[in-house]
This record gives structure tokens, sequence and C-alpha cells, in this order.
């Protein structure tokens, strides 16, 4: 069942419970719930953000002492979380994976070519301890 979890420090987080304990909440696929207002509307927007969204697992711990209130989702936000969660497993996730692999590349590559000067320019030191190249 969706459940929506108020936490002390007010954030709020949706997602599906798969554990009620009396020292802990197991939360599957967490979210966290952010309104933003915007001046073309009368009520706030929401919004849905993966809850820790570079975690390997998607089963998240919340202890009771850090929890506030645990209620059901209304069916219509049960519904909005269940279209972002596909979203993020069709698209979001990859593209985040996709894009940190892209950029620890090009971080290794360029560590790669840093060290291949560095390595040449020791080579050209020792052949021609002048610097003076001819």
């Amino acid at each position: 069942m969706v459940k929506i979890i108020k936490l002390q420090n007010n954030s709020e987080i949706i997602g599906t419970m798969i554990e009620d304990q009396t020292d802990k909440v197991v939360i599957d696929n967490p979210f966290t719930i952010n309104y933003m207002f915007s001046p073309k509307s009368e009520r706030p927007v929401i919004g849905l953000l993966r809850y820790l969204p570079f975690a390997e697992q998607r089963e998240i711990s919340f202890h009771r002492d850090s929890i506030l209130n645990v209620v059901d989702a209304r069916a219509s936000m049960s519904d909005y979380y269940c279209v972002v969660l596909k979203t993020y497993e069709a698209d979001i996730d990859d593209n985040i994976d996709r894009e940190l692999n892209e950029i620890t590349e090009m971080e290794n590559a360029e560590s790669e070519l840093h060290d291949t000067t560095d390595m040449l320019s020791a080579m050209l030191e020792k052949l021609n301890p002048n610097n003076s190249v001819h």
C-alpha cells in the first residue's frame, strides 16, 4: 500500500510500505514530495523526486523516532506516484547512470592523458636534461 510519511524535519515521503515494525518503517521506492509555488497558479504544484537517488537499494528504512505520521495516500496521489515511479524506472534512472558513467569515463581519460604527458615529459627530461628540444 502506498503511504505518506511525515518526518520530524518536515520532509514528506511517499512510497510503498513493505514493513511496519515497532522501531522502523521500510519503504520501497521512496520519493520526497516537493511543493513548488508558481505565479501562474493559485495553489502549490507538487513534484516527486527520488529519495536518495544514488543509493543502490530501493528499500529504505525510516526509524520511528524520526517519523511524525504515517498515513495512507489518497487514490489520486497513489496513482500519480505510480506514474512518476514508472517514468523514473524507464528513463530517469538510466539517464542518471549514463551521465555519471560518462563523467567517470571522461575523468579517467583525462587522468590517463595527464599520466601519459607526465611520463613523456620525464622521458624527455632524461634524454635532454637541459630542457632544450631539438
